[in-house]
């Protein structure tokens, strides 16, 4: 019910919130052009939060191209209605600290934010987890405005969560359909991202609509192990893991189908990285602090709202 409520909260703000702030810029009467700018500042602040951190899966991708354009356009034009004004009086500004103290906040959050678009560390090259060209980004960055994993586990700061995208750009045949295979990515076949050895492969878990606490956060999951690098591929289909611990796998191996199991709200394919001792192969349950690896996919540093290279 909770997830239900959210989505539709999401759906709602991106949808509405941003012709909502375009109406209210373009009918309220400026006194200055001073005025004008706080007020513009706040929105374009605004607009540009939602466009580089919203989920556009939800609502759909090309939505997001839309509202951006219309978004810098109406900002941009809004200028027209205070052309002839003076740039301030102290009259004519003082009412606007509201917007200016909130224009600034956002602004702190587009900087805080941006910054997860740079790894900061070395990172490791990966192939495509998935094979296509529709695979879109939902979480993915170095900073929680992009990928909420860093605020809950440091281990997984860098960690991907990808879903696809159906012919209307969105992630599902509705907001919180009631079959699973409504969603895009549920079933696809995963791949291996590395050449390496299985560490461990769990595939008895069932999968679910609503995420389950009693079943472990990752699900049915395949953990592979190169060297002192491990990667993990979770929130697997049950039935569909095709290797076992201790097999070798080569880049570009099928793994298993993308499912629902583990305690997540929709399903999708998770991958991070995380560094373990060079010497003897460590346990997973032993990598939860491990130290995070920003991961590459064909070169590029994968963030919210990026398109999964193809193959």
């Amino acid at each position: 019910m909770l997830f239900t409520v959210l989505s539709y909260v999401v759906a709602a703000v991106h949808v509405l919130f941003p012709p909502y702030l375009l109406y209210q810029l373009w009918c309220t009467r400026f006194r200055t052009v001073g005025a004008w700018l706080i007020e513009a500042g706040f929105t374009a602040a605004v607009l540009a939060v939602l466009y580089l951190f919203g989920r556009w899966d939800v609502v759909g991708v090309p939505l997001r191209y839309g509202i951006g354009a219309t978004g810098f356009l109406g900002v941009l034009l809004s200028v027209v209605r205070v052309y002839d004004r003076p740039f301030a009086t102290d009259e004519g500004i003082r009412w606007r600290w509201g917007a200016l103290i909130e224009g600034a906040l956002f602004v702190g959050l587009l900087i805080w934010g941006g910054a997860g678009y740079w790894p900061g560390r070395s990172t490791v090259d990966l192939a495509a987890p998935l094979h296509g060209e529709t695979y879109y980004v939902a979480h993915g960055g170095g900073t929680p405005p992009l990928n909420y994993h860093g605020a809950a586990s440091t281990s997984q700061r860098y960690a991907l969560d990808v879903n696809q995208l159906n012919g209307w750009g969105l992630r599902a045949d509705g907001l919180t359909p009631d079959s699973l295979s409504e969603y895009a990515v549920y079933g696809d076949t995963a791949y291996s991202p590395m050449s390496g050895r299985v560490v461990e492969a769990v595939d008895s878990l069932r999968d679910q609509r609503w995420p389950d606490e009693a079943q472990p956060a990752v699900g049915n999951h395949v953990w592979l192990r190169r060297g002192s690098l491990y990667v993990v591929l979770a929130h697997l289909k049950q039935g569909s893991v095709r290797v076992e611990a201790g097999e070798r796998v080569e880049a570009g191996d099928p793994l298993a189908q993308v499912g629902h199991t583990g305690n997540t709200t929709e399903p999708h394919l998770h991958l991070h990285a995380v560094r373990g001792p060079a010497g003897a192969a460590s346990s997973p349950d032993s990598l939860a602090d491990g130290s995070p690896v920003p991961v590459t996919i064909g070169g590029r540093f994968l963030t919210r709202n990026d398109m999964l290279p193809p193959r």
